[in-house]
């Protein structure tokens, strides 16, 4: 409750510190290289990120309003602010490039996580009268070239990234997964984790059959007959 106060009336320009300016990029990078260094530099530390928005929503416990700026492939930094930013928040859109100031509080769930944080600057044109009110959802993050766009896991037991079976896994990633925080975070950490088992599954003929028939196979026949449900 202090923390939100400080956050609402005398946000990050009370504290005595000179802000660290450092891009989203980079702040992501050196918490992927080493996590406890990055924590002895940054966490408890006003920071001012820059980047483009990546994504304009709530959290997935409660009603705390948050951006996202992006920071390489299915990476992200977690900027969460307090209730009374909710108006403008509301006039970002996606891409657009921004400057946002708040305290490290280190890896949230996957993704460095910032709190109490203000909007210090939109550092492009707010979208002209013409643009729709209402935001667009997130598009996919896309994997690093050469890498396949659904799922590897996928990919490695039908032995191609073509397969129908595939394309309704990636249809439930964009539509279901990837508009909802916790969902794009889980999207984050299957991306960085699954590679390796992938890789040892497509080179055992009998393991990616099981694998196959008796796990992916089975989600994928639950998602096609729940389409209509869950399919825009």
């Amino acid at each position: 409750m202090a923390a939100l106060l400080i956050g609402c009336i005398a946000p990050i320009s009370a504290y005595a510190q000179e802000p660290i300016q450092i891009t989203a990029q980079q702040l992501y990078d050196e918490y992927e290289a080493n996590e406890i260094a990055a924590d002895q530099k940054y966490k408890g530390k006003i920071i001012e990120v820059s980047g483009k928005v990546n994504k304009i929503s709530k959290s997935a416990f409660g009603d705390e309003p948050l951006i996202t700026l992006d920071a390489g492939v299915l990476s992200s930094i977690f900027c969460y602010f307090h209730e009374s930013y909710e108006s403008q928040l509301a006039k970002l859109v996606k891409g657009q490039s921004v400057i946002v100031q708040g305290v490290c509080v280190g890896i949230g769930f996957v993704d460095p996580k910032l709190e109490d944080c203000v909007l210090i600057q939109p550092t492009s044109p707010t979208p002209s009268l013409t643009t729709p009110a209402r935001t667009p959802a997130p598009t996919p993050p896309k994997p690093e070239e050469g890498e396949d766009e659904g799922c590897f896991i996928a990919t490695a037991t039908y032995g191609t990234d073509t397969a129908q079976e595939i394309d309704i896994l990636r249809e439930f990633r964009d539509e279901i997964l990837l508009p909802n925080g916790l969902g794009a975070e889980f999207v984050s950490l299957y991306y960085k984790n699954s590679p390796p088992i992938a890789n040892f599954i497509s080179k055992h003929e009998v393991l990616r059959t099981i694998v196959r028939e008796g796990f992916v196979d089975p989600i994928v026949a639950i998602l096609n007959w729940t389409r209509n449900l869950w399919s825009e």
